[in-house]
């Protein structure tokens, strides 16, 4: 159980959160807690306060589809496994339905950004469109990415977080022509107040005026940032910014000498006993 927490949490998060209302048919596995060897210790939803049959209610949602396509409903409070519910869903019609849509409707509306690399609505850049039960987890990476930081610094490897970020960017020192720009720290890119102009929010994810859409169909995403005009001084406007996990990413890289994914397996997946 411990090995795959965070993928169950993450995969309801994602599913509850970007997928529209399923047309594919679930089916229910309900696991018998009494199996798990694990350090988990499980508790019944009463012992805890929770209403056994809310969560009913919701898990019958999920496997009606209510909520889109969702593989897991897991439950901790308090340290303990209260509820916890999987589900399969039949990702090979899902596929056969999102590739009509490609060729159709969101092509037609969105034009060749519909199927760009990485973009949201394509399945051939979503594992589990694949029938497989891997996840993309999205904007779960910027709590990710926080997380490493966090431990990066208790190792002092990141000793201080108002340093200049235009030290960790050489290569694009072209691109901190602004005075504004050369002022932004890595304490800004933390807390989503570096003044980059940036919108994700008012056009869908699809369209290419979405910052975000734009970046991932880019060939080289940290040019795409660091290319954009500052907007307000740093620090002052929290901005959701979702290219800026991207600068994190490569000043983390840059500070352990070490890959990203290799330094989460190491650092935090690996001793939460996180295998998957």
């Amino acid at each position: 159980m411990k090995n795959v927490l965070l993928f169950t949490l993450l995969s309801v998060l994602y599913s509850l959160s970007t997928v529209a209302k399923s047309t594919v048919a679930n089916t229910v596995e309900i696991r018998d807690s009494s199996n798990h060897t694990s350090e988990w210790s499980i508790s019944s939803p009463e012992t805890k306060g929770v209403s056994a049959t809310d969560l009913e209610k919701l898990h019958q949602e999920f496997e009606n589809g209510d909520h889109g396509y969702i593989n897991s409903f897991l439950v901790v409070k308090e340290g303990d496994i209260i509820f916890e519910r999987y589900y399969d869903v039949d990702y090979i019609a899902l596929t056969k339905l999102s590739k009509l849509e490609q060729a159709g409707i969101m092509k037609k509306n969105y034009g060749d950004l519909a199927i760009a690399q990485y973009n949201y609505h394509d399945p051939d850049w979503h594992p589990f469109y694949r029938n497989t039960k891997l996840h993309t987890i999205q904007s779960v990476t910027k709590s990710v990415t926080s997380a490493l930081f966090g431990i990066a610094i208790s190792r002092g490897e990141i000793t201080d977080l108002d340093a200049k970020i235009v030290g960790y960017f050489l290569k694009y020192k072209s691109l901190f022509s602004d005075s504004i720009k050369q002022s932004i720290t890595i304490r800004d890119l933390l807390t989503m107040t570096s003044g980059i102009k940036w919108d994700e929010f008012t056009h869908a994810y699809t369209d290419p005026s979405n910052d975000a859409a734009s970046m991932e169909s880019s060939d080289n995403w940290l040019k795409f940032i660091l290319s954009l005009p500052m907007e307000t001084e740093p620090g002052q406007q929290f901005v959701y910014n979702s290219g800026i996990t991207i600068l994190l990413s490569h000043i983390l890289q840059t500070s352990v000498n070490m890959p990203v994914d290799e330094y989460a397996q190491k650092y935090l997946f690996g001793p939460m006993g996180i295998e998957d």
